[in-house]
């Protein structure tokens, strides 16, 4: 399978992880993978399409939320990665709840069978 190289990013900072001053190149999906739970869907300028970017945003709306719904929305940001073939499994699991925010462990593996794990609080805050 071809190489997708990306940036390598910092999921609690949300920035690049830089040496030098320059960012660091990275084959893993962490980018990909973050980019696509972070923007809005449809709201990134350069998306390939309409369907690039997750739900969350839409979710700050609602009163109730319930970790099952958050866990679908992330899926479904995440399936472009199975679709393509960069990814084998991609699941999400609710690490820690409170009253107006949740946070999420996403776990991923690749092609290559390696699995990358991060947590991220999706809405609220």
């Amino acid at each position: 399978m071809q190489k997708h190289y990306s940036w390598l990013i910092n999921p609690v900072t949300g920035d690049y992880d830089l040496a030098g001053g320059n960012p660091q190149r990275d084959t893993s999906l962490q980018f990909p993978a973050y980019a696509r739970l972070k923007v809005r869907r449809g709201a990134w300028l350069y998306s390939p399409n309409t369907d690039y970017g997750s739900d969350f945003g839409t979710v700050r709306k609602r009163s109730s939320t319930t970790p099952a719904l958050l866990e679908s929305i992330g899926t479904r940001a995440l399936q472009p990665l199975l679709d393509d073939g960069r990814a084998t499994d991609v699941a999400f699991s609710t690490v820690a709840s409170s009253r107006h925010s949740e946070e999420l462990q996403c776990t991923i593996t690749d092609s290559d069978s390696n699995t990358l794990s991060f947590s991220f609080t999706p809405v609220g805050g």
